[in-house]
């Protein structure tokens, strides 16, 4: 039973308590194949009746950081016996939550250092400032 999850990413809740328990060794999601494990894993895809999909006992099989494939946890341990092992049965897979209701980046461009303007001059300001990486604009909004 292979599914996929498309271009969605995959959020492990609780990822945190996961990261300390791999203490002492170098953290599993540095590894280039990893099942992500829990009890529940919720695709992002609908039922035939409509509903969300949500799998027991599932697991997402990752590769180089790319989603490769969605099934049962027994079926992707076999499939692929030297990946790292993520979560679970305390844990619940969800796609990825995206922040869709920001404009412009997460912090203002008062906040890199650029004075406030009207808009004329702060169009022509923009387009000569440097660019700021998104990772770090999230992190700071």
């Amino acid at each position: 039973m292979k599914r996929t999850l498309g271009a969605a990413t995959v959020v492990l809740l609780l990822f945190a308590l996961v990261s300390c328990a791999t203490s002492g060794s170098s953290p599993a999601t540095n590894a280039a194949r990893v099942i992500v494990h829990g009890k529940y894993v919720i695709t992002g895809e609908s039922t035939a009746e409509g509903k969300l999909e949500i799998l027991r006992d599932a697991a997402v099989f990752e590769e180089n950081g790319a989603i490769k494939e969605v099934g049962p946890f027994a079926d992707l341990c076999r499939r692929y016996p030297d990946a790292a092992i993520l979560g679970g049965e305390r844990f619940v897979v969800t796609p990825g939550f995206t922040n869709a209701h920001h404009h412009t980046s997460g912090i203002t461009f008062f906040q890199t250092g650029h004075v406030d303007m009207v808009l004329e001059e702060w169009l022509s300001q923009m387009q000569n400032a440097a660019s700021s990486d998104r990772y770090y604009n999230e992190l700071a909004s």
